[in-house]
This record gives C-alpha cells, structure tokens and sequence, in this order.
C-alpha cells in the first residue's frame, strides 16, 4: 500500500470454510433411504391404524433430532461469517463519512462553476439576441446551456439556431396577417378579431372564417333591406291622405251605404251616407278631411334575427367610431367596470327597436349562461 490507498490486488480475504456432516452421513443416509423405502405406500385401517401412528411418530422423531442438529451448527458456523460482516461495514462507513464531505463540497464548487459559466454565457446570449433585432422575452434561455461539459462553440452555435427559428416563425406571422388584412381589404370588414387568431389558428381557417363572416353581413343586410321594404309597402301614404287599406274599406264602406238608401227610398244618393246635416254633400269634401284626420296604423314590430352562439362570438359592434367585437366592449363594461362603455350597454339593450339592442340583449343572455356554466364547473372540481 502507498499513500495510505488500499490497492485492491493486495486486498484479499482469508478464510478457512468447514467442512460440515455428521460423523455417520453415509450411515444415515442409508438409514433414511431404508425407512423411506419401507414405510411409503402404507395404507391406513382398522387394522392398521395403531401401527401408522406409531411409525409417524418414529419418523418425526428423526426429523426433529436431525433438524436440530443442523440448526446448531449452522449457528456456530454462522458467527464468524456475520462477525467479518459487520467488521467490514464499520470499515466502510468510517470511509463513506470523507466520501459524503467531499461529494458534498464538489457539488457546492460546481454550481459556483455553472452559475459564473452562466453569467458569461448569459451576456454572449443578450448580445446575440440583439443582433438577431429580437427581445429576450421571445427567445428562450436552454438551462442545460450551463452544464459544465458543453462545449462554448456548441452553446454559441444553438442559440443562433433558436433565434433563426424565431425570426422565421416571426417571418410566417407576418406573412399571414397580411394575407388577413389584404382578404379583409377584399372583402370589406373589419379584421381586428381574426388578427387575434393569429397564431391559434391555421390561415385556411381564419380565410374560411372571414368568407364565413362576410356571408353572414350580407345576409343581415339583405334581411334588413326586405323588412324595410315590406314595412314601406304596408304603410304607403297616396295623395289623398289616406293609406291602400284605407282606401279599400272606404270604397267597401261607401257602397254598402248607398245601396241600403236607394233599397228604402232615403235620399236620391247625392247625399253623404255618413253625414247628418241632410245636405247633399260631395261624396270626396268630407272622406278627405276625414282621412286626413284619420291615426295611422300602428307600425308592425320590427322581426329580428336569432344568434347563434358562434355568431355571438364573432359579431362586430360600432363603439368610440371603430368596428370591434362585441366581447372587448362587454370586457369594458362589465369586468373593468368602464363607466363609458356601460352606458352604451345600457342605452342600446334597452332600445326594443334597435337591430344593435336585439344583439346586445342575446349575447348578455349568452354570457351569464356561460358564466354559470364556469361557476358549476368550478365548483364541482373542488
């Protein structure tokens, strides 16, 4: 041994194993082979029955003074066994105990090591970031940069090939909300809301989206522009101050009248049926003041769409003079409280002729079904 190290080719065990068996073990084999052989296929009866038992106990006498007799020397062979065993694990843990300080202490010096190799690494990072026109907050920092057996060139070589990636997916982002706005431009609408998706969706899917979107404002407006004509036609106005289903039950009116007086001989029809002076009277003087005075009919209930939730989600209000989704204006109103866009909440939802307050008014249903939905759930997973 040199400088106190054990040198392992010197480190040997000595020991001298027993040979252990009873004094007669070819005897008492023999013996036992002779019982075994003797007493197997022993039936039990009546007339058997006492000489089995007496042989079952002779036989289990023999096992028990030969089980003994085993147990006691296994024992006095075992002592020195577990006597070296012992002695070599007090030797091990006396070992264990410097080998456990020091481990204790490499590790503390490197992670002083890793913390000032990440220091060093850390600004060659920031440093390559900016070259590459980037913030740190959109490339990230790989913690296994810091291990102590990566190579500085290799550390280098990832992080240019983390910001290239970033600058390519930046490079696709771009490239995909000007295809947003040049379908928006195309289509004529707004494109705030399916900028948002961007980056959560495909573009086919935002395109299919847009097209979707743009079908449905035609639709609206076709729908708006048939009430609007069916509610002129119902309450058009002629000449004579009176309206087509005015005009239809005086003339029905008018003739009624003057058939019952030529039936029983009141006047010579140059009378106003209506009139009670009993001067003759101009059929037309006294209808026109009549008409003119007449209350116009009450104006039909306007009839307005029925959303569905996934054109809830998408439809688009006017607020401050901009299009805009109509969440960001709900988020205003009644998550950051917003005075301004309370109001207008309030105003258009209680406006029973707007086609706007017919929005508001289903998509504030919608959102407090939502919102209970959550609150269930919520409180179910507790």
């Amino acid at each position: 041994m040199e400088n106190n190290i054990i040198d392992p080719k010197t480190l040997k065990v000595q020991s001298e194993l027993p040979r252990i068996e009873f004094e007669n073990q070819n005897q008492l084999e023999k013996t036992v082979d002779a019982m075994v052989e003797r007493f197997t296929g022993l039936v039990v009866t009546k007339d058997t029955y006492k000489r089995s038992k007496e042989v079952r106990a002779q036989i289990n006498k023999v096992i028990k003074i030969i089980d003994r007799q085993r147990i006691d020397k296994v024992n006095e062979v075992k002592k020195p066994i577990d006597d070296f065993n012992n002695r070599t694990k007090n030797l091990t843990a006396k070992l264990s105990t410097v080998s456990d300080d020091l481990g204790k202490q490499l590790n503390e010096y490197n992670d002083k090591r890793r913390a000032g190799k990440h220091e060093i690494q850390f600004a060659k990072f920031k440093q390559i970031v900016d070259e590459y026109g980037l913030q740190l907050d959109q490339v990230t920092y790989n913690p296994k940069w810091d291990n102590l057996s990566l190579a500085f060139p290799t550390f280098v070589k990832e992080t240019n090939e983390v910001c290239e990636k970033v600058l390519q997916a930046q490079k696709q982002l771009k490239e995909i909300r000007q295809a947003v706005i040049a379908r928006g431009d195309e289509l004529s609408i707004g494109v705030q809301p399916f900028l948002e998706q961007v980056g959560k969706k495909d573009l086919a899917d935002i395109l299919r989206d847009m097209s979707n979107y743009k079908k449905e404002l035609i639709n609206i407006v076709a729908e708006k522009e048939e009430r609007k004509q069916e509610f002129d036609k119902n309450n058009q106005v002629l000449a004579n101050g009176m309206d087509a289903p005015q005009i239809s039950g005086s003339a029905a009116s008018y003739a009624k009248k003057g058939a019952l007086a030529n039936l029983f001989l009141i006047d010579d029809g140059s009378s106003d049926p209506d009139s009670t002076s009993g001067k003759p009277v101009k059929p037309t003087q006294p209808r026109t003041k009549q008409a003119k005075s007449a209350k116009p009919l009450p104006k039909p209930k306007p009839k307005f769409k029925k959303y569905t939730p996934a054109e809830m989600l998408k439809a688009q209000v006017t607020y401050g003079g901009k299009k805009t989704n109509i969440w960001n204006v709900y988020t205003k109103a009644f998550k950051e409280k917003d005075v301004t866009a309370q109001t207008w909440w309030k105003e258009n939802h209680n406006n029973p002729d707007s086609a706007l307050g017919n929005l508001i008014r289903q998509y504030g249903s919608f959102m407090k079904e939502k919102e209970a939905e959550k609150a269930k759930e919520a409180q179910q997973s507790k």
